[in-house]
């Protein structure tokens, strides 16, 4: 994400900080959106749900950094929070529908979590990397 030249500097002072001590309660917020932000940068939203084609069941890969943010942050992360959980019903919502995927239908099934991923990702950048912006900017500040 592009950040000021103000939020780059804190950005990494906060990595650093991160680096040598992870641990550290008021350096871990900045841990988890770090890892988050990687994650979008890299995959998008590709692998930010899984969903288990046989038993519909879905698993939130960084559940743990989205709940440390939300707590930490309820207000200003609600946006991300209720993005990942239109997502993650969607994903199961489209897997009810079509009930459960035959052996052969599985890279069809495959192919249809891609492009319900693919959308949220253009969506994220088109109606929410400004949100996410601000939320950075208040993370670094809190934190460095």
């Amino acid at each position: 994400m592009k950040l000021d030249t103000i939020h780059q500097k804190k950005y990494k002072e906060a990595a650093k900080r991160a680096a040598a001590n992870p641990e550290e309660p008021s350096i871990k917020p900045f841990v988890a959106l770090d890892a988050l932000l990687k994650e979008i940068e890299k995959n998008g939203f590709m692998q930010m749900i899984d969903l288990d084609p046989y038993f519909g069941e879905t698993s939130l890969p960084f559940k743990e950094q989205t709940d440390l943010l939300a707590e930490t942050y309820p207000e200003a992360f609600a946006f991300f929070k209720a993005f990942i959980d239109d997502l993650q019903e969607e994903i199961e919502l489209h897997f009810e529908v079509s009930e459960m995927y035959e052996d052969e239908e599985f890279d069809q099934f495959v192919e249809d979590m891609k492009v319900i991923k693919r959308r949220y990702t253009e969506m994220f950048e088109n109606d929410y990397r400004e949100k996410m912006y601000d939320f950075v900017v208040k993370v670094l500040d809190d934190t460095v």
